[in-house]
């Protein structure tokens, strides 16, 4: 299906087609994705596995059963394809096919009577192909599935520690682990030459780490060697710690009936959190990431390699400082090998943008990454054969999924194979939208801010300011597509967004980054304040004197803030999306929530000392003995809340369980309490985002009717 459209709307963007990240064949001819739409006539979303020729550009339909999922070049030199099915009763099939021949029909390997996803395979060199997946295990071990598995008659739960739930989920007895097996030929199909195994069968290790908005596959590895994996310390606490380690399983056949005990990954005094763990293709190497201390936000993630898996079980870090600040001031999200295993290709935040950086992988390795793309945002990079080329897949403000070849000896060379929305023609939108700039902001700091006009922008005109603030708040407005708090849909309304990279971006330096630290109503919201006022004297198109503010997560903390502070009389009307109300009081969000978003920053104080809270309240975050600067960020003090008189739409969901939905309730009801014009949305099934397509259009419009009511774009509508 085509899009073509004047005006991008919010039923535009929900109903674009969305790509996953490509991923090429042996011989760097074909690559391999999956294609989703939401369509609002039919209610019903469309899911199709898809490949597209490197050379022309050219997109093949493979299949487009909604079942399919996890699909993967089988690599055995073939471009035969392996994928996962979900069935009745939820079955997981292992599938195979042939990319040459689309339409001859595929076969079944073997059927699992349990739930798989996230499928890994990697030749083992003798005609077999090693197999790694993940799927809940029973406490014993065990495969588990919900739907068969026996139903006690009592509903209770019953915890022992505050790990009780995570993100919008209740803690259950089952762990998520990796199960393996191999692929054996006979009479010219493969099947499983064995029962699937559980790699952490025997310990009570988890893995892959359920983060939001991780990559479950970049916390596991398989190779020749056996299996790497990330996964937390069983032993420590895990509800005040943030702490992760990288294992080792050694196997050679893959069909151990014994698993070896995993065996750790040592890295000195480097014990903070671990990510993006990797073999080099040769099997014998180990790449990942680490942070240097026990607590969210402590500074660079550093490179870490182990030379030979084999013989060696230290990670050294590459590009070592000497002292806990790294050697390089970004930080690095992810790393893929060289087709060589020379070098290491990694993306990290960088001045609002994802770039891609190239360095060596030697461990005595002294220069800095060099920078070879940054336009837009890159989501996922693959070496083409033995070349010096990558296949990069990115997005931007405009453009929804973007595959081009770049060439790393030769950068003038990049070559587009295929781009969803052709540069954002097909949704109506084109990059001379955007455009930046950099004002002063608190403490002289030069801060970078988006500007995303209207594709009708014409500069004579003046149009409202939507101000857009960011969650985390160790977090980015980076140039990358998003069906959440897209900067285009809401210039498409009529006005002029700006989505300021404030004070605790990351992307822009460490020192950046720690500004923040007991300034959480402090420094950003002068970073604010100069922003506005830079607006309103130096962009002559924007009309201040009707703007809003838009907020979600910390942003939503911030317009809570605003709220209730001089910046909030400049406003005509506010946004708060899943913000927190109150700081000093207790509620039930776990560690585990505030070790990725500071955001709930102080809502819990139950299981003991919150590491993460050092930072950013210049203490503890236990009320009774960092009251002080606890309370000093509280937006909801007496003489804050007496303020509170711009028209506000509060946005709350019940299994919020990061920022909670009482914090929603709160502040709506210090708004109707007041007499100040405000309005509640509430979503009974959604979480921290509003994911559903048909609740999120519900959202849009909401939200678009509420700022447009008081920013005079309605009454602009109105009359034509």
């Amino acid at each position: 299906m085509v899009i073509r459209n004047k005006r991008f709307t919010p039923e535009v963007l929900l109903s674009a087609p969305r790509q996953s990240v490509a991923v090429p064949n042996h011989d760097a001819t074909l690559a391999l994705y999956t294609l989703t739409q939401y369509s609002f006539d039919t209610h019903s979303e469309t899911k199709e596995v898809r490949i597209v020729n490197l050379d022309t550009g050219a997109s093949t339909l493979f299949t487009s059963d909604s079942n399919a999922h996890d699909a993967v070049w089988l690599g055995d030199g073939t471009n035969a394809i392996m994928w996962l099915q979900s069935g009745a009763k939820s079955i997981t099939s292992l599938m195979i096919g042939d990319a040459d021949e689309p339409t001859k029909p595929s076969y079944t390997a073997d059927v699992i009577l349990a739930p798989f996803s996230n499928l890994k395979v990697k030749s083992l060199g003798d005609g077999t192909i090693a197999v790694a997946m993940t799927g809940l295990a029973t406490p014993g071990g065990s495969l588990y599935n919900d739907e068969t598995a026996e139903k006690g008659y009592s509903t209770a739960r019953i915890y022992e520690t505050n790990s009780v739930r995570y993100w919008d989920t209740y803690r259950t007895p089952q762990r998520t682990v990796i199960w393996y097996s191999k692929l054996a030929k006979s009479k010219g199909l493969y099947s499983l030459a064995a029962p699937v195994h559980n790699a952490l069968k025997g310990t009570e290790l988890e893995s892959p780490i359920f983060e939001p908005l991780g990559d479950p596959q970049a916390d596991f590895d398989i190779s020749t060697s056996g299996i790497i994996f990330n996964a937390k310390d069983p032993s420590i606490n895990l509800s005040i710690n943030d702490k992760s380690d990288i294992y080792f399983i050694p196997l050679s056949t893959f069909t151990e009936a014994e698993t070896p005990k995993p065996r750790p990954i040592k890295t000195g005094t480097y014990d903070g959190a671990a990510s993006s763990v990797s073999f080099s293709p040769d099997g014998e190497q180990v790449v990942f990431l680490k942070s240097a201390q026990n607590r969210w936000k402590d500074g660079v993630s550093r490179v870490m390699l182990v030379s030979n898996i084999s013989k060696s079980l230290h990670g050294t870090e590459i590009l070592t400082s000497g002292d806990e600040k790294g050697a390089w001031s970004l930080t690095p999200s992810s790393i893929t090998w060289g087709s060589d295993g020379k070098e290491l290709f990694l993306t990290a935040e960088d001045t609002g943008r994802v770039a891609l950086f190239r360095m060596s992988a030697s461990p005595t390795q002294k220069d800095m990454p060099e920078r070879l793309i940054r336009e837009g945002s890159v989501s996922g990079v693959s070496p083409l054969g033995t070349g010096s080329t990558l296949l990069v897949s990115c997005s931007s403000f405009v453009e929804n999924s973007l595959y081009r070849i770049v060439d790393t000896s030769d950068l003038s060379y990049k070559r587009v194979v295929l781009s969803s929305s052709k540069g954002g023609s097909k949704l109506g939108l084109s990059p001379e939208q955007v455009s930046e700039i950099y004002y002063r902001g608190s403490g002289s700091q030069q801060v970078h801010a988006w500007v995303i006009k209207p594709s009708f922008f014409t500069a004579t005109k003046r149009y409202p300011l939507a101000l857009l603030i960011h969650g985390g708040p160790i977090s980015a407005w980076n140039e990358a597509w998003s069906t959440r708090w897209n900067p285009a849909v809401f210039a498409e309304q009529g006005y002029i967004v700006i989505a300021p990279n404030i004070c605790g971006t990351p992307g822009y330096g460490q020192k950046f980054v720690h500004d923040i630290d007991n300034e959480y109503g402090g420094r950003p919201y002068e970073d604010l304040e100069m922003l506005f006022e830079h607006v309103k004297a130096q962009l002559h198109y924007v009309d201040t004197d009707n703007a809003v503010a838009l907020g979600a997560s910390y942003g939503g903390y911030m317009v809570n803030w605003i709220q209730g502070n001089p910046l909030g009389r400049k406003f005509k009307a506010l946004v708060c999306h899943d913000g927190v109300f109150s700081k000093p009081s207790p509620r039930s969000a776990p560690f585990q929530d505030l070790t990725r978003s500071s955001t709930t920053g102080t809502l819990n104080f139950i299981a003991g000392d919150f590491l993460a809270g050092d930072h950013d309240f210049g203490g503890p975050l236990y009320p009774w003995s960092n009251f002080v600067n606890l309370r000093k960020w509280d937006p909801s003090r007496p003489e804050l809340l007496s303020n509170w008189s711009t028209p506000m739409m509060v946005v709350h969901s019940d299994r919020d369980y990061r920022c909670l939905l009482e914090d929603g309730l709160a502040a709506f009801n210090v708004l109707q309490i007041k007499g100040v014009p405000s309005k509640f949305l509430n979503f009974p099934d959604e979480n921290h985002f509003v994911l559903k397509p048909e609740n999120s259009l519900v959202w849009h419009e909401t939200v678009f009717g509420w700022i447009n009511k008081y920013s005079g774009i309605e009454d602009r509508q109105k009359d034509g």
